[in-house]
Protein backbone atom coordinates (compact mmCIF):
# COMPACT_ATOMS: atom_id res chain seq x y z
CA UNK A 1 0.00 0.00 0.00
CA UNK A 2 1.33 3.48 -0.95
CA UNK A 3 1.69 5.97 1.90
CA UNK A 4 0.07 8.94 0.89
CA UNK A 5 2.42 11.89 1.66
CA UNK A 6 1.61 15.40 1.50
CA UNK A 7 2.55 18.70 -1.31
CA UNK A 8 3.50 22.10 -0.64
CA UNK A 9 0.87 25.23 -2.38
CA UNK A 10 3.14 25.38 -5.63
CA UNK A 11 2.92 22.97 -8.21
CA UNK A 12 6.85 22.46 -8.21
CA UNK A 13 6.18 20.71 -4.43
CA UNK A 14 3.84 18.38 -6.45
CA UNK A 15 6.89 18.05 -9.30
CA UNK A 16 9.01 16.36 -6.41
CA UNK A 17 6.38 14.64 -4.65
CA UNK A 18 5.70 12.39 -7.87
CA UNK A 19 9.35 11.95 -8.14
CA UNK A 20 9.31 10.38 -4.91
CA UNK A 21 6.86 7.98 -5.93
CA UNK A 22 8.49 6.98 -9.40
CA UNK A 23 9.95 4.09 -8.14
CA UNK A 24 6.26 2.99 -6.79
CA UNK A 25 4.71 3.60 -9.97
CA UNK A 26 7.27 1.94 -11.99
CA UNK A 27 6.82 -1.22 -9.23
CA UNK A 28 3.09 -1.04 -9.94
CA UNK A 29 2.98 -1.09 -13.55
CA UNK A 30 3.69 -5.29 -12.86
CA UNK A 31 0.15 -5.57 -10.92
CA UNK A 32 -2.10 -5.22 -14.19
CA UNK A 33 -3.14 -8.91 -13.72
CA UNK A 34 -5.14 -7.76 -11.32
CA UNK A 35 -8.76 -7.12 -11.55
CA UNK A 36 -11.41 -4.74 -10.30
CA UNK A 37 -12.93 -7.78 -7.98
CA UNK A 38 -9.13 -8.05 -6.53
CA UNK A 39 -9.50 -4.39 -5.01
CA UNK A 40 -12.99 -4.85 -4.06
CA UNK A 41 -13.54 -3.25 -0.26
CA UNK A 42 -14.50 -6.72 1.05
CA UNK A 43 -11.78 -7.71 0.83
CA UNK A 44 -9.92 -5.07 2.30
CA UNK A 45 -7.66 -4.76 5.93
CA UNK A 46 -9.08 -1.03 6.38
CA UNK A 47 -12.53 -1.67 5.47
CA UNK A 48 -15.28 -2.40 7.76
CA UNK A 49 -18.81 -3.52 7.13
CA UNK A 50 -20.60 -1.64 9.47
CA UNK A 51 -18.14 1.31 9.42
CA UNK A 52 -16.42 1.38 6.01
CA UNK A 53 -13.25 2.37 5.49
CA UNK A 54 -11.20 3.89 8.19
CA UNK A 55 -9.48 6.48 5.61
CA UNK A 56 -10.72 9.32 3.89
CA UNK A 57 -9.62 8.07 0.43
CA UNK A 58 -8.92 4.95 -1.14
CA UNK A 59 -5.00 3.96 0.18
CA UNK A 60 -5.22 1.79 -2.84
CA UNK A 61 -5.46 4.22 -5.59
CA UNK A 62 -2.16 3.96 -7.52
CA UNK A 63 -2.28 0.36 -7.53
CA UNK A 64 -5.65 0.55 -9.05
CA UNK A 65 -4.74 3.18 -11.40
CA UNK A 66 -2.29 0.72 -12.70
CA UNK A 67 -4.29 -2.13 -13.04
CA UNK A 68 -7.09 -0.09 -14.91
CA UNK A 69 -9.81 -0.27 -12.39
CA UNK A 70 -9.78 3.19 -10.86
CA UNK A 71 -12.26 5.53 -11.56
CA UNK A 72 -11.80 9.46 -12.60
CA UNK A 73 -13.72 10.41 -9.20
CA UNK A 74 -11.69 8.49 -7.16
CA UNK A 75 -8.16 9.10 -8.79
CA UNK A 76 -9.31 13.24 -8.44
CA UNK A 77 -9.87 12.81 -4.73
CA UNK A 78 -7.06 10.79 -3.78
CA UNK A 79 -4.67 13.57 -5.88
CA UNK A 80 -6.38 16.37 -3.60
CA UNK A 81 -5.50 14.68 -0.13
CA UNK A 82 -2.70 14.14 -1.22
CA UNK A 83 -1.86 17.56 -2.45
CA UNK A 84 -3.78 18.25 1.59
CA UNK A 85 -4.92 21.82 0.55
CA UNK A 86 -8.56 22.19 2.13
CA UNK A 87 -10.25 24.95 0.00
CA UNK A 88 -8.98 22.38 -3.29
CA UNK A 89 -10.51 19.08 -1.53
CA UNK A 90 -13.84 21.50 -1.10
CA UNK A 91 -13.85 22.67 -4.61
CA UNK A 92 -12.84 18.75 -5.99
CA UNK A 93 -15.58 17.25 -3.69
CA UNK A 94 -18.56 19.81 -4.56
CA UNK A 95 -17.83 19.60 -8.46
CA UNK A 96 -17.60 15.41 -7.70
CA UNK A 97 -21.33 15.67 -5.95
CA UNK A 98 -22.60 17.93 -9.25
CA UNK A 99 -21.53 15.64 -11.85
CA UNK A 100 -22.93 12.57 -10.00
CA UNK A 101 -26.37 14.67 -8.76
CA UNK A 102 -26.82 15.76 -12.56
CA UNK A 103 -25.57 12.34 -13.71
CA UNK A 104 -23.15 14.15 -16.07
CA UNK A 105 -19.21 13.66 -17.34
CA UNK A 106 -16.65 15.39 -16.19
CA UNK A 107 -14.09 17.73 -18.51
CA UNK A 108 -11.80 15.11 -19.53
CA UNK A 109 -10.55 17.49 -22.91
CA UNK A 110 -11.79 20.77 -23.66
CA UNK A 111 -13.47 19.66 -26.88
CA UNK A 112 -13.03 17.02 -29.74
CA UNK A 113 -10.50 19.26 -31.51
CA UNK A 114 -8.37 18.84 -28.03
CA UNK A 115 -9.11 15.23 -27.77
CA UNK A 116 -7.98 14.96 -31.33
CA UNK A 117 -4.72 16.69 -31.52
CA UNK A 118 -3.87 15.79 -27.83
CA UNK A 119 -4.37 11.66 -29.18
CA UNK A 120 -2.33 12.49 -32.05
CA UNK A 121 0.54 14.34 -30.50
CA UNK A 122 0.63 11.43 -27.63
CA UNK A 123 1.07 9.01 -29.98
CA UNK A 124 4.72 10.54 -30.69
CA UNK A 125 5.78 11.78 -27.35
CA UNK A 126 7.83 9.47 -25.35
CA UNK A 127 5.07 8.09 -23.02
CA UNK A 128 7.98 7.20 -19.99
CA UNK A 129 7.69 11.49 -19.81
CA UNK A 130 4.99 12.34 -17.30
CA UNK A 131 5.53 15.53 -17.12
CA UNK A 132 5.67 16.34 -20.89
CA UNK A 133 2.62 14.48 -21.90
CA UNK A 134 1.00 16.74 -18.96
CA UNK A 135 1.95 19.59 -20.43
CA UNK A 136 1.24 18.80 -24.05
CA UNK A 137 -2.34 17.78 -22.73
CA UNK A 138 -2.91 21.59 -21.49
CA UNK A 139 -1.09 23.32 -24.01
CA UNK A 140 -3.61 21.66 -26.65
CA UNK A 141 -6.27 22.56 -24.99
CA UNK A 142 -6.26 25.92 -26.37
CA UNK A 143 -5.86 26.29 -30.24
CA UNK A 144 -3.88 29.66 -30.03
CA UNK A 145 -1.48 28.29 -27.62
CA UNK A 146 -0.77 25.23 -29.73
CA UNK A 147 -0.07 27.33 -32.88
CA UNK A 148 2.83 29.04 -30.42
CA UNK A 149 3.91 26.00 -28.79
CA UNK A 150 4.14 23.66 -31.11
CA UNK A 151 6.92 23.71 -33.46
CA UNK A 152 9.29 23.91 -29.70
CA UNK A 153 8.40 20.29 -28.52
CA UNK A 154 10.19 17.25 -30.05
CA UNK A 155 9.32 13.40 -28.91
CA UNK A 156 11.43 14.06 -25.34
CA UNK A 157 11.52 17.75 -24.91
CA UNK A 158 9.37 21.27 -24.66
CA UNK A 159 11.71 24.56 -25.23
CA UNK A 160 9.32 26.51 -23.00
CA UNK A 161 12.01 29.46 -23.51
CA UNK A 162 11.35 29.78 -26.81
CA UNK A 163 7.31 29.78 -26.88
CA UNK A 164 6.09 33.26 -26.87
CA UNK A 165 2.61 33.32 -27.07
CA UNK A 166 0.63 36.64 -27.55
CA UNK A 167 -2.15 38.54 -26.09
CA UNK A 168 -3.20 35.64 -23.96
CA UNK A 169 -6.82 35.70 -22.35
CA UNK A 170 -6.81 34.72 -18.45
CA UNK A 171 -8.28 31.35 -19.13
CA UNK A 172 -4.99 30.85 -21.77
CA UNK A 173 -2.54 32.57 -19.21
CA UNK A 174 -3.52 29.28 -16.34
CA UNK A 175 -3.09 26.61 -19.02
CA UNK A 176 0.31 27.86 -19.81
CA UNK A 177 1.83 28.87 -16.62
CA UNK A 178 0.59 24.96 -15.37
CA UNK A 179 1.75 23.71 -17.81
CA UNK A 180 5.47 25.33 -17.68
CA UNK A 181 5.24 24.81 -13.98
CA UNK A 182 4.10 20.77 -14.54
CA UNK A 183 7.24 20.52 -16.97
CA UNK A 184 10.00 23.00 -15.26
CA UNK A 185 8.47 22.61 -11.64
CA UNK A 186 8.57 26.67 -11.88
CA UNK A 187 6.25 28.16 -9.54
CA UNK A 188 4.16 30.58 -10.92
CA UNK A 189 0.71 28.79 -10.48
CA UNK A 190 -0.39 27.98 -7.08
CA UNK A 191 -2.81 25.23 -5.60
CA UNK A 192 -4.85 28.42 -4.13
CA UNK A 193 -5.23 29.70 -7.31
CA UNK A 194 -6.56 26.49 -8.79
CA UNK A 195 -9.04 26.01 -5.76
CA UNK A 196 -10.67 29.81 -6.21
CA UNK A 197 -13.66 29.89 -8.59
CA UNK A 198 -13.00 33.40 -9.16
CA UNK A 199 -9.72 32.68 -10.33
CA UNK A 200 -10.03 29.51 -12.52
CA UNK A 201 -13.43 28.78 -13.80
CA UNK A 202 -14.43 25.26 -13.61
CA UNK A 203 -13.27 24.03 -16.96
CA UNK A 204 -9.71 25.12 -16.83
CA UNK A 205 -9.67 23.68 -13.08
CA UNK A 206 -10.78 20.30 -14.71
CA UNK A 207 -8.11 20.61 -17.06
CA UNK A 208 -5.89 21.22 -14.64
CA UNK A 209 -6.72 18.17 -12.26
CA UNK A 210 -6.75 16.13 -15.22
CA UNK A 211 -2.93 17.11 -15.74
CA UNK A 212 -2.03 16.36 -12.47
CA UNK A 213 -3.15 13.58 -12.57
CA UNK A 214 -1.00 12.34 -15.50
CA UNK A 215 2.15 14.00 -13.76
CA UNK A 216 1.45 11.65 -10.80
CA UNK A 217 0.15 8.22 -12.51
CA UNK A 218 2.01 8.42 -16.55
CA UNK A 219 0.08 7.02 -19.24
CA UNK A 220 -2.04 4.59 -17.03
CA UNK A 221 -4.01 8.14 -15.84
CA UNK A 222 -5.25 8.59 -19.74
CA UNK A 223 -6.89 5.34 -19.73
CA UNK A 224 -8.95 6.13 -16.93
CA UNK A 225 -13.24 5.83 -18.27
CA UNK A 226 -15.31 5.88 -15.98
CA UNK A 227 -16.24 8.25 -13.19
Amino acid sequence: MSEVKKAPDGLDGFIALCDDHKDEMLLETGRKLYTEKDFSCVYCLDYEKKSGCKYKVCQYTPEKVCCGCASLSAVWRYLAFEIDHERLIRRVNHYIRICKRKKSNPTVFYDSAHQSVFNNCYLKLNHENSKLLAAVYLLTADERLWKSAWSHINMNDISFGKIKPKVLSSDTYTLFCAAKDLYLGSDHFSFSDLADPAVVDITRFCLVLNALGIVRFGYNYINIKKF
